[in-house]
């Protein structure tokens, strides 16, 4: 009887050493019933949502388990993307997603980063942000509100950034100092659009702040409008309404 339970014994550990050094198994229906935006597991250390995964430190579509349309179509409410995360893929034409958090790590935002998203209604932006790429926020017709962090220094367009959006406010704090007006002799100004685009955008800046001493250079020579009407001695069209706040 002593015999019998040794061995008993004997395979329990084995079993149980064999188990604690297996490696996990591959995540077939990564992701199936999670709401996007929440993690469920991971695999070979990347990590897998419903209709999104991490990937080499990158928040992207993954198309490798669902088509565009699918996750288009599926990807909805808020999506919190993970702490560690350091890049965002593209969120193009995701119709059904309200609100994106975005994590500290994240330097910039790619080229049409939520272009489409036509029920977006916030974003947080985290501090360490310095870059919108272009056409960041296209048609976002819902998005009424843009908050920048301490640390934003670049636009390639700022009117592009906002492009057929409905009515939306953008808030720069008192501590931003914008760079890529300085930096790129083609686009000294905060935007090169035409005409009009400024329509539907009002800025607010802080009282006193880089922004506010340094808001009519801004726009000096910043777009074939504006230049044409410098030449014909008419007031510069394209600079949109500007209101102060706290910061």
């Amino acid at each position: 009887m002593k015999r019998f339970i040794a061995v008993v014994a004997v395979v329990g550990i084995v079993l149980g050493l064999a188990a604690c050094g297996k490696a996990p198994e591959k995540a077939v229906n990564r992701g199936s019933d999670a709401k996007a935006g929440i993690a469920v597991e991971a695999n070979e250390g990347d990590h897998y949502y419903k209709y999104f995964v991490v990937k080499n430190g990158i928040f992207k579509m993954d198309t490798e388990k669902y088509t565009k349309e699918e996750i288009r179509e599926g990807a909805k409410g808020e999506i919190i993307i993970p702490e560690g995360v350091t890049g965002v893929g593209n969120f193009i034409e995701c119709k059904n997603v309200t609100k994106v958090v975005i994590p500290e790590g994240v330097t910039e935002l790619p080229w049409g980063c939520f272009q489409k998203c036509e029920a977006l209604e916030e974003v947080v932006l985290p501090e360490g942000l310095t870059t919108f790429k272009g056409a960041t926020f296209n048609e976002c017709k819902n998005l009424h509100k843009v908050v920048l962090p301490k640390s934003f220094k670049n636009f390639k367009g700022l009117g592009a950034d906002f492009y057929k959006c409905g009515e939306i406010a953008v808030y720069f704090p008192a501590e931003v100092e914008l760079e890529s007006w300085t930096k790129d002799k083609d686009n000294k100004g905060l935007t090169n659009m035409p005409i009009n685009t400024f329509k539907n955008i009002t800025l607010y800046i802080v009282k006193d702040s880089w922004m506010d001493k340094h808001f009519e250079e801004l726009y000096d020579d910043a777009s074939s409008a504006t230049k044409l009407a410098k030449k014909n001695g008419e007031k510069r069209k394209d600079i949109p309404p500007v209101a102060y706040w706290e910061g």
